[in-house]
């Protein structure tokens, strides 16, 4: 967008710079655009040369030219205006851009401004952003394991003193509190549960236990009676 409005200014103001070949001004112009980070080079040509350049560096205004353009390009930059009002071309680490010039009344096309930017800090902006992004991606991902870990916890203890509990239950003490009871959840619903398997067998035992002494108590009289019946055969 910086690249896009730049050129567009230049165009605006350089046909009647351009047709009065003042390139001085022209000059001028370019120059202040050097105050921008990703400027590299700028020039203003027609179908004939250069009217002015400007770079961040006398090496890269001397680099970007016309006709080293061309080379680049393998077309000459003036016709490649003519033939579009904006060529673009963008490669992972600068931008070019070439815009066609013309004489706003009779649409006159009276030559180009070809520009070329770097993206090294829209890059390093870029890869801070993912920098920031990831460590707050690591920062969730730590935090959500950490809540994640406190939770099994908070489940998984509760879980293992019931197995204990059931554990002791099944070996046939019965006598034991289980815990956990007054719970509103999923945890609180199995305390209970197993309380009441725990009451429910101690209740199957007393059964079996007053099921015994009525079966011992029956077998006693059984043997007193046949105890009976014999004194009673022997005394006849």
């Amino acid at each position: 967008e910086r690249v896009d409005a730049m050129t567009r200014m230049i165009a605006s103001a350089a046909p009647a710079l351009i047709l009065s070949r003042d390139t001085s001004t022209i000059s001028y112009m370019l120059e202040s655009l050097k105050a921008d980070p990703s400027f590299v080079a700028m020039f203003v040509a027609d179908d004939l040369s250069s009217l002015g350049t400007a770079g961040r560096n006398e090496t890269d205004r001397l680099a970007f030219s016309p006709m080293r353009l061309e080379k680049e390009l393998g077309k000459d930059p003036f016709l490649l205006s003519s033939e579009t009002d904006v060529t673009l071309i963008e490669t992972s680490e600068s931008l070019l851009q070439i815009r066609q010039i013309i004489v706003s009344g009779n649409k006159k096309h009276v030559g180009y401004v070809a520009a070329r930017f770097t993206k090294e800090h829209v890059n390093a902006a870029l890869r801070a952003e993912i920098l920031t992004k990831g460590a707050v991606a690591l920062g969730l991902a730590v935090g959500f394991a950490l809540l994640l870990r406190t939770m099994l916890r908070r489940t998984l203890a509760p879980l293992a003193r019931i197995r204990a509990q059931l554990a002791t239950l099944s070996s046939g003490q019965h006598d034991i509190a289980i815990g956990d009871m007054d719970r509103g959840d999923e945890i609180g619903d199995i305390a209970r549960a197993v309380d009441q398997l725990r009451i429910g067998m101690i209740e199957r035992e007393q059964m079996e236990r007053a099921q015994r002494s009525a079966d011992d108590a029956q077998l006693t009289r059984q043997r007193n009676v046949d105890e009976a019946i014999q004194s009673f055969r022997l005394t006849i």
